[in-house]
């Protein structure tokens, strides 16, 4: 619906403004994924249990249950150790002996059910439970800010609290509020001045700037203003410190603005820009003026029988909620399968087909699935397909489990019977998103179960996380029971709430945590569903993105047999013949040795495989060692995890029973169990997301380790590297506010890489996870690449190339500032440090053709390099001969042809002379660069020293020049902050700063055009009074 009021919008500004604002708005307000991730509370039905937790030995307790968000007429009622607590059918608990005993009430009607613990102790020794402070509020502040905490008493009273900061010198606390002072991490506390009970808190405060990053000005606030009226934006700059901002509109005819204030004159369109007064950092927003405010949402809504035979028909009826129609267009999504005219459907062909209904007037969109079935007693020929499925496996243990139960209970009929599901999708008449009765025995995933109004309809899914995922189209229908039954944030909850000393502190009421069967949906959607449990301070893969075409359930299984789909796995998978050989794949790219077995071209399932052999190991190590009672496991068998009483590391039979099972379980356990099973539990995991999968296992064997004296023997790597390294700052940087602005998506997200190719802008975009084969291939299985002619670099200059494919390297290799940038400081008496970026190995390649480099006036230097073997990206860094690592390292066999060695920092070649004046001919040119650079710093520090302002740099962080500030030398930790940037330039110090960086940044220098480099070096070292007789120019 959300999406459908949202087309609307667009649509209804089309009309007015053109199909461009509408662009703007899109662009500007809304998420560029087509899926769409929201996060709800989701309230399902349970069974609660109230009353005291303890008894005393000869008497007794009253204990009470209740069912949220359900109806059960009575309880019953166990203990599962009689000899320490009884309990009657009334929930009367009778103190036995001394000991703990678990009370289960579970619903008569619903079937579910609900533990709590009942501690017995001797006669007259029943403590009331001790206080308990617990604080809510953020844990993240940044420096300056403050956040405000409150504290509340459980089981006691306090009518105040006296808070402290565990370091005040990185953040002090005041009745709750707390203020940021410096980066670093502080425990809260709070404690209760009447009952002394203390509660903590976590904090991290966290740097205003980047490190590394450039200063990014985020822009906040209204984007749609009616004609006549004003609205206040709001600017705020990440990664650096800005006193104030220069406000600017791109047209004033449409929208003026100043501090912020935007007035709207005209309808139209008006891009707002604000640049920060002291970082010269921009950003920007769209603003879009109309004539009045936006009407209420208007709806329509369809009527009538979804279920058709073919040659038959059905009469549906439209009507308009909050506006009015004189009459609706009609339409159908599969014309084959159901036809439509003024809302009679013609049944033409056995399938499904979505019957639209849009509004005449209002333009309002209504929908409804329809089903069309065969006319005569014959069955669809899928039913035949459907027959040899595990959907149709009526003799299977997921359809028979509750034989002995007389039905499905509730809690588990949506997956295990075909009216459970019907009771889920609302097919019954009952509400939709719940089930509100057991089902029925002897059923299985039928043709009804899938195919049946309500379910064509259905697009969003809620995830156990509470997570909910919206436009899904049939991927939902499998996704509702393929999700698993827990999630990370689950585990978690059981943790917090115990409220333990640590991680290896055990619990009796802390037992393992199963997320269920074939939860292939929670691998493949990742951190975007939370199914696994994520570790804090890591980054997870979110929903895994296949190529278009192949990126649903049922593009790669089919939904009647249920099988892959191998047949077209080979057109970009070579070798994928069949269903065994998918275990062998492993894409372009995917380099890391994530088990640590040294293989690095074994197939992604083995690599996991072997992840989850060492995981075991890691578990069982630590159950032994750090809790005293080994375990095993065993993948058929509930619960699954044991304790090993014969100590051989394997669940045998008479081992793997209930009353055998593993506990108790300490939290650290909890977390890596959990994982593993998930694992265990998706045998397609390597192929729905190995990423996410391979996170979550390396993460659990070095969560174990750390706790482990000894620890297990691990090497594994956690992830990929280069362009897809999705833990690296180039991808992680804008995480905290969501979204990659508009001036750095073109080479940090894959969408706006395609956005700047395909339409020549930029826009914002979600934080991206690497990129993808669709980056730079336009097909699949084809894998053409994208047609980039030329490329603009930042000094202005256009180089124009049609059909080089290292134009698409060099669009985000370029740089981004160069020696235009420095005059035009200097000449407005504006200086500051310019930074060139990351990686500008173009910029290095076309040398003065591209002038990047600040070239100094009445010098020459070198144009574009030339190499034998082809001066073009790929000539080095070949995608195929790399495995898509783009490294030369990976190619160097190539270059030892003529170079004679596959060690290509040592190349030379014809360049014979000591550039750098050490008196050495022969090291390699990388090292000649490397002390010219040495000598730049020097001179530069001699320079600035001279001048009573000495300088100090660190290429790790931003904004790598900082003031020395005690004169020592020597870039202390408080000096390699923002706030203390070097601010003295002179013009001579800010050119050779800007080729001092340049060279840091451009790692591969040497290789893609020593001379210019050199020439850059020599000249800044020269510029700033150095010594040049000892050396050659290049």
């Amino acid at each position: 619906m959300l999406s459908e009021q949202r087309n609307r919008v667009l649509s209804s500004l089309c009309r007015r403004f053109g199909c461009l604002l509408a662009f703007l708005v899109l662009v500007t307000a809304c998420s560029e994924e087509t899926t769409k991730t929201v996060e709800v509370e989701v309230e399902k039905a349970r069974v609660a249990i109230s009353g005291d937790y303890s008894v005393e030995v000869g008497k007794t307790i009253t204990l009470t249950a209740t069912t949220v968000a359900g109806t059960d007429a009575s309880y019953t009622w166990t203990s599962n150790d009689t000899a320490i607590a009884t309990v009657a059918e009334d929930g009367t608990v009778t103190g036995v002996a001394a000991g703990t005993a678990i009370i289960t009430a579970t619903g008569v009607d619903s079937g579910l059910s609900s533990d709590r613990g009942v501690v017995v102790t001797e006669e007259g020794s029943v403590i009331p439970p001790d206080p308990r402070v617990s604080i809510a509020g953020g844990y993240a502040v940044a420096v300056g800010n403050t956040s405000t905490l409150t504290a509340s008493t459980t089981d006691g009273v306090d009518a105040t609290y006296s808070w402290a900061s565990s370091d005040d010198t990185i953040a002090t606390v005041a009745d709750g509020v707390v203020t940021g002072v410096k980066a670093g991490e502080v425990v809260i506390t709070a404690t209760g001045d009447d009952t002394g009970a203390v509660g903590e808190h976590p904090v991290v405060v966290v740097s205003e700037g980047g490190d590394p990053g450039e200063p990014v000005v985020v822009l906040d606030g209204d984007y749609v203003v009616q004609m006549g009226e004003t609205t206040t934006l709001t600017a705020e700059t990440v990664n650096g410190t800005d006193s104030g901002y220069d406000w600017v509109s791109s047209d004033e005819n449409v929208a003026t603005v100043a501090e912020g204030v935007v007035t709207a004159v005209a309808p139209g369109q008006a891009v707002i820009t604000a640049t920060g007064k002291d970082t010269g950092a921009e950003g920007k927003i769209g603003i879009v003026v109309v004539e009045s405010v936006v009407e209420p949402v208007v709806t329509v809504e369809i009527e009538g029988e979804y279920l058709l035979k073919q040659g038959e028909t059905s009469q549906l009826t439209a009507t308009t909620f909050n506006g009015t129609d004189s009459g609706y267009i009609w339409s159908s999504s599969a014309t084959d399968v159901a036809s439509v005219e003024n809302g009679l459907v013609h049944g033409d062909g056995i399938g499904e087909a979505v019957i639209t209904a849009v509004g005449i007037d209002t333009g309002a969109v209504g929908k409804i699935g329809m089903v069309v079935i065969g006319s005569g007693p014959a069955l669809p020929p899928q039913h035949e397909e459907w027959q040899g499925s595990a959907h149709a496996d009526t003799t299977a243990e997921a359809f028979n489990n509750w034989n002995d139960d007389g039905a499905v209970p509730a809690s588990c009929a949506k997956c295990h019977s075909e009216g459970g599901y019907l009771d889920y999708l609302g097919a019954d008449g009952s509400p939709a998103g719940t089930v509100e009765a057991p089902a029925a025995l002897g059923t299985t995933v039928t043709c009804l179960t899938c195919h049946n109004a309500k379910a064509v309809e259905l697009s969003a899914v809620a995830f156990p996380s509470g997570v909910v995922v919206e436009d899904l189209g049939p991927d939902a229908r499998c996704i509702a029971c393929h999700q698993g039954r827990s999630s990370g944030p689950t585990v978690e909850k059981k943790i917090v709430d115990l409220a333990l000393a640590d991680d290896d502190v055990t619990n009796d009421t802390l037992t393992f945590q199963n997320i269920h069967y074939f939860a292939a949906a929670a691998t493949k959607f990742g951190s975007t569903a939370k199914g696994g449990y994520e570790y804090a301070g890591q980054y997870y893969t979110p929903k895994f993105d296949h190529v278009p075409g192949m990126d649903t359930c049922i593009n790669c299984h089919n939904q009647h047999t249920l099988e892959v789909r191998v047949g077209v796995c080979g057109d970009c998978h070579t070798g994928a013949t069949s269903v065994a050989a998918l275990d062998d794949l492993r894409m372009f790219g995917s380099t890391g040795d994530y088990d640590g077995d040294g293989n690095t071209t074994e197939g992604l399932r083995d690599e996991v495989a072997g992840l989850g052999a060492t995981l075991l190991v890691a578990i069982q190590k630590y159950a032994k060692d750090k809790l005293g009672k080994e375990i095993a496991y065993s993948d058929s068998t509930h619960p699954y995890f044991f304790i090993d009483t014969n100590k051989n590391g394997t669940a045998e039979t008479d081992e793997a029973v209930s009353a055998n099972k593993y506990s108790p379980f300490s939290p650290r356990l909890l977390r890596a169990t959990y994982n593993y099973q998930i694992w265990k539990k998706d045998p397609g995991a390597f192929a729905h997301n190995g990423k996410y999968i391979v996170q979550l296992l390396h993460d659990s064997i070095a969560d174990l380790n750390s706790a482990l004296t000894e620890p297990v023997a691990f090497a594994g790597e956690r992830g990929d590297g280069g362009h897809f390294d999705g833990d690296s700052q180039p991808w992680r940087n804008w995480d905290s506010s969501g979204t990659v602005p508009a001036n750095c998506s073109k080479c940090h997200t894959g969408a706006g890489f395609q956005d700047f190719v395909t339409y020549g802008v930029t826009t914002p975009h979600q934080p991206d996870h690497g990129l993808a084969c669709t980056t730079c291939h336009t097909s699949m299985p084809g894998f053409e690449l994208v047609k980039v002619d030329k490329v603009v670099y930042p000094s202005t200059v256009t180089i124009t190339d049609p059909g080089n494919s290292s134009n698409i390297c060099a669009t985000c290799h370029s740089g981004r500032e160069a020696k235009a940038s420095i005059d035009t400081a200097i000449s407005t008496n504006k200086l500051s440090f310019k930074n060139i970026h990351y990686l500008p190995a173009a910029a290095t390649v076309q040398g003065a053709d591209a002038h990047v480099g600040y070239e100094y006036d009445g010098k020459t230097y070198a144009g574009k390099t030339t190499h034998i073997g082809g001066a073009e990206c790929m000539s080095c860094h070949s995608g195929i001969a790399t495995n898509h690592s783009f490294s030369v390292f990976d190619n160097a066999a190539k270059c030892s042809t003529c170079h004679g060695t596959t060690d290509i920092k040592s190349y030379r070649m014809g360049s014979v002379l000591d550039y750098d004046g050490d008196k050495n001919t022969t090291e390699g040119l990388g090292d000649e660069l490397s002390t010219l650079a040495e000598l730049v710093y020097e001179q530069m520090q001699t320079v600035a020293a001279a001048a009573g302002k000495p300088i100090l740099y660190n290429e790790a962080s931003y904004p790598y020049f900082f003031a020395d500030t005690n004169g020592n030398g020597v870039l202390d930790p408080d000096e390699a902050v923002s706030a203390n940037s070097y601010k003295n330039w002179t013009p001579e110090l800010l050119k050779a700063s800007f080729n001092f960086q340049f060279y840091h940044k451009e790692p591969g220098a040497y290789a893609h055009n020593f001379k210019y480099m050199g020439q850059l070096l020599f000249d800044s070292y020269e510029n700033l009074g150095g010594d040049i007789a000892n050396l050659k120019r290049p």
